[in-house]
């Protein structure tokens, strides 16, 4: 019931929103043009109009403006709720899941390397005189 409500008073905004701007004056003037043709019957007149504005173009046009006029009155409580649903739950799951990861991706590198007999790692004391030959450091 009371998302009922908001979605009654968000329509009721977006109608009073574009009252008056030359959308309406468009909508309006296309919704006569189509109601005027002699072949519409009166049972399926609501039909008609819709299917003319949507020919016409002029439903795209009215969607657009509406998508407006969310994005310009409805980004900042969208972005709160985001914000605090982000400062309840901390981000340490993610960081379990990558180091869980990392381990998976190590321990398929490892058992690759000893199935094809290559040298994954070596010992760091060879790296190491190997710079102090190459360089000289001693």
């Amino acid at each position: 019931m009371d998302d009922n409500t908001s979605t009654e008073l968000l329509v009721t905004a977006i109608v009073e929103h574009l009252q008056g701007t030359s959308i309406e004056s468009q909508l309006q003037k296309a919704a006569q043009v189509a109601a005027v043709n002699p072949f519409l019957r009166v049972s399926d007149l609501k039909k008609g109009i819709q299917a003319e504005l949507v020919r016409t173009g002029y439903e795209r046009k009215l969607r657009n403006a509406v998508y407006q006029y969310l994005q310009k009155c409805d980004s900042k409580p969208i972005q709160q709720a985001t914000d605090t649903e982000h400062a309840k739950e901390p981000l340490s799951h993610i960081s379990k899941a990558q180091a869980n990861w990392d381990k998976r991706i190590v321990k398929s590198l490892n058992s690759m390397c000893t199935e094809l007999s290559i040298p994954l790692a070596r010992k760091k004391n060879g790296f190491k005189m190997l710079v102090t030959v190459r360089w000289k450091l001693k």
